[in-house]
């Protein structure tokens, strides 16, 4: 069974092949996974960093950080759904850039393929 969104809407992994945004500095690279909620809203969940960082493993609503992507300041306090779908604040230092990268290498042209 699928894992239950905010509000119980039902949300489905959506497979592509290419699922890895290189880090915005230092060397590495984070792997992600794209969701789609029953009500059509984006979610990412970084799944895997191939270097040193860790990393909150909450799906996060593209909508909602996607214009934040090209920003050098901080998003500001995250907020993703855990796996029963609740809401939680992501606390880990690291959260901020790497959804970032992620954002920016899913969503602008110049860099994404």
């Amino acid at each position: 069974m699928a894992p239950l969104a905010k509000g119980g809407l039902l949300m489905r992994q959506i497979h592509i092949t290419n699922n890895e945004a290189p880090k915005l500095a230092g060397s590495g690279a984070l792997t992600y996974q794209l969701w789609v909620r029953g009500d059509g809203s984006l979610y990412v969940q970084i799944v895997k960093n191939t270097e040193s960082g860790t990393f909150s493993p909450w799906k996060f609503p593209v909508a909602k950080y996607a214009s934040g992507r090209n920003s050098t300041g901080l998003l500001g306090q995250l907020l993703g759904l855990d796996a029963d779908g609740k809401e939680q604040e992501c606390r880990d230092n690291n959260d901020d850039a790497f959804l970032r990268a992620v954002l920016k290498y899913l969503l602008d042209d110049e860099v994404s393929v």
